[in-house]
Protein backbone atom coordinates (compact mmCIF):
# COMPACT_ATOMS: atom_id res chain seq x y z
CA UNK A 1 0.00 0.00 0.00
CA UNK A 2 1.37 3.44 -0.98
CA UNK A 3 0.93 6.19 1.62
CA UNK A 4 -0.27 9.62 0.46
CA UNK A 5 2.44 12.27 0.29
CA UNK A 6 0.81 14.32 3.07
CA UNK A 7 1.03 11.41 5.52
CA UNK A 8 4.68 10.90 4.65
CA UNK A 9 5.49 14.55 5.37
CA UNK A 10 3.56 14.58 8.65
CA UNK A 11 5.19 11.33 9.73
CA UNK A 12 8.66 12.71 9.04
CA UNK A 13 7.94 15.90 10.93
CA UNK A 14 6.67 14.02 13.97
CA UNK A 15 9.47 11.49 14.33
CA UNK A 16 12.17 14.00 13.40
CA UNK A 17 13.96 11.77 10.90
CA UNK A 18 16.00 13.40 8.17
CA UNK A 19 14.58 11.34 5.32
CA UNK A 20 13.24 14.36 3.49
CA UNK A 21 14.54 17.37 1.63
CA UNK A 22 14.77 20.71 3.41
CA UNK A 23 14.98 24.33 2.28
CA UNK A 24 15.78 27.02 4.87
CA UNK A 25 15.63 30.80 4.57
CA UNK A 26 16.59 33.12 7.43
CA UNK A 27 15.36 36.71 7.43
CA UNK A 28 15.14 39.84 9.58
CA UNK A 29 11.91 41.12 11.07
CA UNK A 30 12.75 44.71 10.25
CA UNK A 31 9.77 47.11 10.44
CA UNK A 32 8.55 48.98 7.38
CA UNK A 33 5.55 51.00 6.18
CA UNK A 34 2.30 49.10 6.05
CA UNK A 35 0.73 48.72 2.61
CA UNK A 36 -2.77 47.47 1.85
CA UNK A 37 -2.56 44.45 -0.46
CA UNK A 38 -5.88 43.26 -1.86
CA UNK A 39 -4.46 39.88 -2.90
CA UNK A 40 -3.14 39.16 0.62
CA UNK A 41 -6.65 38.58 1.95
CA UNK A 42 -6.64 35.24 0.11
CA UNK A 43 -3.24 34.10 1.35
CA UNK A 44 -2.56 31.70 4.22
CA UNK A 45 -1.40 33.40 7.44
CA UNK A 46 1.35 32.01 9.68
CA UNK A 47 1.80 33.49 13.15
CA UNK A 48 2.90 32.49 16.64
CA UNK A 49 -0.29 30.47 17.17
CA UNK A 50 -0.24 28.81 13.74
CA UNK A 51 3.42 28.65 12.75
CA UNK A 52 3.20 25.51 10.60
CA UNK A 53 1.17 24.55 7.55
CA UNK A 54 0.84 21.51 5.29
CA UNK A 55 0.54 22.62 1.66
CA UNK A 56 0.50 21.16 -1.85
CA UNK A 57 1.75 22.92 -4.99
CA UNK A 58 2.15 21.63 -8.55
CA UNK A 59 5.76 22.19 -9.72
CA UNK A 60 6.50 23.88 -13.04
CA UNK A 61 7.81 21.57 -15.82
CA UNK A 62 11.38 20.33 -15.71
CA UNK A 63 14.09 22.85 -16.70
CA UNK A 64 11.73 25.83 -16.49
CA UNK A 65 13.81 28.95 -15.66
CA UNK A 66 12.75 30.36 -12.32
CA UNK A 67 12.23 33.78 -13.95
CA UNK A 68 9.51 32.22 -16.10
CA UNK A 69 7.67 30.56 -13.21
CA UNK A 70 4.51 32.53 -12.41
CA UNK A 71 5.91 35.63 -14.06
CA UNK A 72 4.61 38.85 -12.55
CA UNK A 73 2.63 41.02 -12.91
CA UNK A 74 0.76 38.85 -15.45
CA UNK A 75 0.07 36.17 -12.85
CA UNK A 76 -1.16 38.74 -10.33
CA UNK A 77 -3.96 40.03 -12.54
CA UNK A 78 -5.23 36.61 -13.58
CA UNK A 79 -6.12 33.52 -11.62
CA UNK A 80 -3.70 32.12 -9.04
CA UNK A 81 -0.62 30.54 -10.62
CA UNK A 82 -0.51 26.78 -10.01
CA UNK A 83 3.26 26.66 -9.45
CA UNK A 84 3.52 29.07 -6.53
CA UNK A 85 1.94 29.97 -3.22
CA UNK A 86 2.06 33.16 -1.16
CA UNK A 87 2.05 33.23 2.64
CA UNK A 88 1.54 36.06 5.11
CA UNK A 89 4.09 35.98 7.94
CA UNK A 90 2.52 37.91 10.81
CA UNK A 91 5.52 38.81 12.98
CA UNK A 92 3.61 41.51 14.88
CA UNK A 93 2.14 38.97 17.27
CA UNK A 94 3.07 39.85 20.90
CA UNK A 95 4.72 36.47 21.43
CA UNK A 96 7.14 37.12 18.58
CA UNK A 97 7.84 40.80 19.20
CA UNK A 98 11.00 40.17 21.31
CA UNK A 99 12.65 38.37 18.37
CA UNK A 100 14.25 40.12 15.41
CA UNK A 101 15.47 37.18 13.31
CA UNK A 102 13.34 34.34 11.99
CA UNK A 103 13.71 31.22 9.90
CA UNK A 104 11.36 29.75 7.30
CA UNK A 105 11.85 26.02 6.80
CA UNK A 106 10.29 23.83 4.12
CA UNK A 107 10.36 20.02 4.30
CA UNK A 108 9.09 17.66 1.63
CA UNK A 109 9.46 13.90 0.96
CA UNK A 110 12.34 12.78 -1.22
CA UNK A 111 9.83 10.77 -3.27
CA UNK A 112 8.68 14.09 -4.79
CA UNK A 113 11.74 15.55 -6.59
CA UNK A 114 11.33 19.32 -6.80
CA UNK A 115 13.28 22.54 -6.45
CA UNK A 116 11.94 25.19 -4.10
CA UNK A 117 12.57 28.90 -4.60
CA UNK A 118 11.67 31.05 -1.60
CA UNK A 119 11.61 34.84 -1.43
CA UNK A 120 10.65 36.85 1.65
CA UNK A 121 9.28 40.32 0.89
CA UNK A 122 8.23 43.41 2.78
CA UNK A 123 4.73 44.83 2.10
CA UNK A 124 6.24 47.56 -0.09
CA UNK A 125 8.30 45.17 -2.20
CA UNK A 126 5.27 42.91 -2.73
CA UNK A 127 3.18 45.89 -3.81
CA UNK A 128 5.90 46.94 -6.26
CA UNK A 129 6.29 43.37 -7.53
CA UNK A 130 2.60 42.81 -8.14
CA UNK A 131 2.21 46.11 -9.95
CA UNK A 132 5.52 45.97 -11.83
CA UNK A 133 6.87 49.13 -10.22
CA UNK A 134 10.55 49.76 -9.60
CA UNK A 135 9.89 52.26 -6.84
CA UNK A 136 7.00 52.74 -4.50
CA UNK A 137 6.22 56.12 -3.04
CA UNK A 138 6.40 56.01 0.75
CA UNK A 139 3.54 57.37 2.79
CA UNK A 140 5.03 59.30 5.69
CA UNK A 141 2.12 58.70 8.05
CA UNK A 142 1.76 54.98 7.25
CA UNK A 143 2.00 52.79 10.39
CA UNK A 144 4.99 50.50 10.70
CA UNK A 145 4.68 46.73 10.57
CA UNK A 146 7.01 43.74 10.82
CA UNK A 147 4.72 41.68 8.61
CA UNK A 148 6.44 39.83 5.75
CA UNK A 149 5.25 37.85 2.75
CA UNK A 150 6.78 34.59 1.53
CA UNK A 151 6.60 33.63 -2.11
CA UNK A 152 7.26 29.92 -2.70
CA UNK A 153 7.73 28.60 -6.23
CA UNK A 154 8.37 25.03 -7.34
CA UNK A 155 10.06 23.48 -10.38
CA UNK A 156 10.09 19.77 -11.21
CA UNK A 157 13.55 18.37 -10.34
CA UNK A 158 13.76 15.42 -12.71
CA UNK A 159 13.44 11.68 -13.08
CA UNK A 160 11.68 9.61 -10.45
CA UNK A 161 13.35 6.57 -8.94
CA UNK A 162 12.49 3.55 -11.14
CA UNK A 163 9.93 1.42 -9.34
CA UNK A 164 6.55 -0.20 -10.01
CA UNK A 165 4.89 2.51 -7.92
CA UNK A 166 6.33 5.28 -10.12
CA UNK A 167 5.61 3.59 -13.46
CA UNK A 168 3.48 5.88 -15.64
CA UNK A 169 3.42 8.55 -12.95
CA UNK A 170 3.38 12.15 -14.18
CA UNK A 171 4.10 15.39 -12.37
CA UNK A 172 2.02 15.61 -9.22
CA UNK A 173 1.49 18.34 -6.62
CA UNK A 174 4.26 18.24 -4.04
CA UNK A 175 3.16 18.02 -0.39
CA UNK A 176 5.35 20.00 1.97
CA UNK A 177 5.39 21.50 5.44
CA UNK A 178 6.23 25.16 5.99
CA UNK A 179 7.42 26.22 9.44
CA UNK A 180 8.16 29.74 10.63
CA UNK A 181 9.84 30.31 13.98
CA UNK A 182 12.09 32.80 15.77
CA UNK A 183 15.84 32.34 15.97
CA UNK A 184 17.04 32.33 19.60
CA UNK A 185 20.08 34.60 19.90
CA UNK A 186 19.70 35.10 16.17
CA UNK A 187 21.01 31.63 15.24
CA UNK A 188 19.12 28.82 17.00
CA UNK A 189 15.56 27.86 15.94
CA UNK A 190 13.25 27.85 18.95
CA UNK A 191 12.09 24.29 18.18
CA UNK A 192 15.67 23.06 18.72
CA UNK A 193 16.16 24.88 22.02
CA UNK A 194 14.72 22.05 24.22
CA UNK A 195 16.98 19.54 22.43
CA UNK A 196 20.08 21.70 22.96
CA UNK A 197 19.23 22.23 26.64
CA UNK A 198 18.70 18.49 27.09
CA UNK A 199 22.07 17.72 25.47
CA UNK A 200 23.79 20.27 27.72
CA UNK A 201 22.20 18.68 30.79
CA UNK A 202 23.27 15.23 29.64
CA UNK A 203 26.80 16.47 28.96
CA UNK A 204 26.99 18.13 32.36
CA UNK A 205 25.68 15.02 34.11
CA UNK A 206 28.13 12.85 32.20
CA UNK A 207 30.91 15.22 33.22
CA UNK A 208 30.09 14.79 36.90
CA UNK A 209 30.16 11.01 36.53
CA UNK A 210 33.05 10.58 34.11
CA UNK A 211 35.39 13.38 35.20
CA UNK A 212 36.06 12.05 38.74
CA UNK A 213 36.85 8.61 37.33
CA UNK A 214 39.22 10.10 34.78
CA UNK A 215 40.92 12.14 37.50
CA UNK A 216 41.35 9.07 39.70
CA UNK A 217 42.79 7.09 36.80
CA UNK A 218 45.23 9.86 35.88
CA UNK A 219 46.26 10.24 39.53
CA UNK A 220 46.94 6.48 39.76
CA UNK A 221 48.98 6.56 36.55
CA UNK A 222 50.94 9.55 37.84
CA UNK A 223 51.73 7.76 41.11
CA UNK A 224 52.92 4.67 39.23
CA UNK A 225 55.14 6.78 36.99
CA UNK A 226 56.57 8.62 39.99
CA UNK A 227 57.26 5.35 41.80
CA UNK A 228 58.99 3.95 38.71
CA UNK A 229 61.16 7.07 38.42
CA UNK A 230 62.11 6.82 42.09
CA UNK A 231 63.06 3.16 41.64
CA UNK A 232 65.27 3.97 38.66
CA UNK A 233 67.00 6.78 40.59
CA UNK A 234 67.69 4.48 43.55
CA UNK A 235 69.25 1.86 41.26
CA UNK A 236 71.51 4.43 39.68
CA UNK A 237 72.75 5.61 43.08
CA UNK A 238 73.61 2.01 44.03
Amino acid sequence: MRLPGELVVVFLSLIGLVVANTEIVNFDASPGPQVTLRQASQWRVLDSNHSQALLRVLPAPLNTPIEAVCELPAASVSKQCLHEIWLVLDLDEPTWLPYHKFTLRISWPASHPAEFFVDVHSPQSVDALLHNMRHHSQVSDAPLTRKKFARIRLVDAGVLTPSPANEGRGVEPVPFIVTVEPLYLGVLPMSLLPTVVFLLIVAAAAGFVVLPRVNRYLFTVAEEVQAEISTVDMRRKQ
